[in-house]
């Protein structure tokens, strides 16, 4: 009797529970769509016995037009983060060691936001072990060369540092450098690094160390050298600070058919100096998201956001005139996201 009376009563009842049935369904959509996520493993055979290669494809989810982007880990270990030029959907990863290993991958969709994770896990076995006294020879085989670059700038110093090469397997050897303990270079199987060229923009005592491991040396060796650099012209202040004043970008929207994001592009200026353009990195709200080289500057990115809220959003770029670095921040509001 009393709803009846009541119909305002009905009317809010009814609307509880459309609402409630809306979220519920929108939830069931994620869940289904998460669930969708998987990934198969597989044996690749080569003539390496001290490895074994195992190649692990995920599902293909496409949205929008364009595949989903993956991330795997070993053991919790980073071995492969995709993007949207090479999602790795794919990839092949090489055990070095016998045991048992959880292999995960991670993806995020539109209709996934919060992301789903997969994982296996994968018993090595077999792996014959390395003759400890060939291993002491091979590792022993890794060493460095260093040579000053001349160059017209005179506030840095160019060196030349080229590694030993080791031919294993068909392939060179993979290099990793650092200086006084920073990573500064990673080679990869497409570009093993043994050879790189680094600036050092102040005057002081420099460790130099370049990392490999091959199949005759797993556990991996490292060779360093004490670089000494003196001789750098300071930047006059008067000349660096107008020279850093020069940052500053712009935003703009950029109209997409997608209601689950709003899309930026971040434009910097452009700096020139030393025929070629300054080096440019992105964060937003203090996590790096794009990090330029001399090849790709990234000068100019387009960046999701995904959900509502304020963003500080900076542009942080160093040069030979601006060599301690200068950054310019903006504040980003969005709004009006489904």
């Amino acid at each position: 009797m009393n709803l009846i009376k009541n119909p305002k009563t009905i009317l809010v009842t009814f609307l509880s529970l459309l609402l409630f049935s809306c979220d519920e369904n929108e939830d069931t959509n994620e869940v289904a769509i998460c669930e969708t996520l998987n990934f198969t493993s597989e044996i690749i055979e080569t003539e390496n016995l001290n490895v074994v290669t195992y190649e692990f494809e995920a599902t293909e989810i496409i949205e929008d037009d364009r595949s989903a982007v993956y991330s795997w880990t070993v053991n919790g270990r980073d071995v492969a983060t995709g993007n949207f030029e090479n999602p790795q959907r794919t990839i092949n990863f090489e055990f070095e060691t016998n045991g048992t290993f959880e292999v995960c991958v991670f993806t995020e969709t539109d209709n996934c936001p919060r992301g789903v994770e997969k994982c296996q896990s994968i018993v090595i076995e077999g792996i014959e072990s390395v003759n400890e006294e060939e291993e002491n020879f091979a590792c022993n085989d890794l060493n460095f060369t260093s040579e000053i670059i001349e160059t017209e700038n005179l506030n840095v110093v160019t060196y030349e540092f080229e590694a030993a090469e080791i031919e294993e397997s068909d392939r060179s050897a993979v290099y990793s450098w650092t200086i006084n303990g920073i990573s500064v270079a990673k080679g990869s199987l497409e570009t093993s690094q043994r050879t790189i060229n680094y600036e050092f923009e102040t005057n002081g005592t420099f460790e130099v160390c370049v990392f490999t491991e091959t199949d005759n040396c797993p556990r991996g060796v490292e060779k360093c050298q004490s670089i000494v650099i003196e001789g750098i012209e300071s930047v006059n202040e008067e000349e660096e600070n107008f020279a850093c004043n020069d940052l500053n970008f712009t935003s703009e929207i950029i109209e997409t058919e997608n209601l689950n994001v709003v899309t930026y592009e971040f434009e910097a200026t452009e700096i020139e100096e030393s025929d070629r353009s300054a080096v440019y990195s992105w964060t937003i709200n203090g996590i790096n998201v794009v990090k330029g080289n001399f090849e790709t500057s990234q000068r100019i990115i387009n960046y999701e956001f995904e959900t509502n809220g304020t963003f500080e959003v900076c542009a942080f770029v160093e040069t030979n005139n601006c060599p301690r670095g200068v950054e310019k921040c903006q504040i980003i509001t969005i709004d009006g996201l489904e």
